[in-house]
């Protein structure tokens, strides 16, 4: 639940630590109907009376004849928004150095990949935010090309950043759950009392879930300890397709993860335990979904068939195992991936 005085501190600080210029631009290809095209974009423009260029569908090349006409000069879009620019622009040797203000977060951004857009003239700010407290870290223009590339900023203006194991600060450098306390945070979970309670803390902290390091004032995320996969900027939750999967007859356990994906970030990934004498095929899976319902985005874009998953003694799924046996198994993407 966001309040109109936290979302407008956020857009208020982030122009604010930025630097304001009267030149800039706001680009915001990223759909309005998420918190991103609409805080960062929409939101962000009004309130600071900017020229707004709206992307209704999204298409590297149109994105370079839009940027080339009307000259975007910021923008905050997911991993996949940058890797597809990057790649057209390469491809058809163009630069964009008016675009200044690249905002990049919402899944990992590659260090290369921020390297090879600064070499057309984009300079990408990496930048940590969640749902919960919108856009907590943000790297700054002024920050060399190695900070941009290798860590995820400085906290935002008013906004406190910590490192935490068991309730205790970590020393930096030291690897732990990130938490956050600022005004432009929300202020709980809709009619989720028991989930507010183990995210907002009394003293104003939010647990982020994430796993982060602090050094020298910059945070770097480097895991999460939440189970939310993050495709192309977009959180999905696991239970929901878990609990479709596992009311199909075939299946006895099921275990929905996500797995690394160099252009998404997160590629869905169902990890099925059948039935004996019992098996489906991904395109069988994912058919099964479409007709349940599920959104197209949420759909499973791997399968792995498991002898069984790994569990802790009382009996919870132990998805991280199962996530670090994915990657290592280096395994392709299963027949009928989207």
């Amino acid at each position: 639940m966001h309040t109109e005085a936290n979302a407008n501190c956020a857009v208020r600080t982030l122009f604010s630590d930025l630097g304001v210029t009267d030149e800039r631009i706001v680009w915001m290809p990223s759909p309005v109907g998420h918190s991103t095209g609409f805080n960062y974009g929409v939101r962000a423009a009004l309130y600071h009376g900017r020229p707004l260029i709206l992307q209704d569908r999204w298409n590297a090349a149109e994105a370079i004849e839009l940027l080339q006409r009307h000259g975007g000069t910021y923008t905050l879009a997911a991993t996949t928004f940058l890797a597809d620019l990057v790649d057209e622009c390469e491809r058809r040797g163009v630069r964009l150095p008016q675009l200044r203000e690249f905002g990049c977060g919402g899944a990992p951004v590659p260090p290369d990949l921020v390297r090879r857009a600064d070499a057309l003239g984009i300079q990408v700010l990496r930048l940590y935010g969640s749902t919960e407290v919108l856009c907590a870290t943000w790297n700054r223009p002024g920050d060399t090309l190695e900070r941009r590339a290798q860590t995820d900023g400085l906290p935002l203006s008013n906004t406190e950043v910590d490192i935490r194991e068991d309730g205790r600060s970590l020393p930096a450098g030291t690897s732990g759950e990130l938490f956050v306390r600022s005004p432009q945070a929300s202020v709980g979970f809709f009619a989720d009392p028991e989930r507010t309670a183990a995210t907002y803390l009394p003293d104003g902290w939010i647990a982020s879930g994430d796993l982060a390091v602090l050094d020298d004032g910059y945070v770097t995320v480097v895991g999460r300890k939440k189970e939310i996969i993050i495709r192309g900027g977009v959180n999905i939750a696991p239970r929901e397709i878990e609990e479709m999967i596992g009311a199909f007859p075939e299946v006895e356990r099921v275990a929905v993860v996500g797995v690394p994906d160099d252009r998404l970030g997160e590629r869905t990934c169902a990890c099925i335990v059948f039935y004996p004498g019992q098996q489906m095929e991904l395109a069988e899976v994912v058919s099964r979904l479409r007709t349940a319902g599920l959104a197209v985005y949420k759909l499973p874009e791997r399968l792995e068939v498991m002898s069984e998953l790994p569990m802790t003694p009382s009996g919870k799924v132990q998805k991280h195992v199962i996530a670090q046996r994915i990657r290592a198994s280096k395994v392709p993407d299963a027949e009928g991936a989207q």
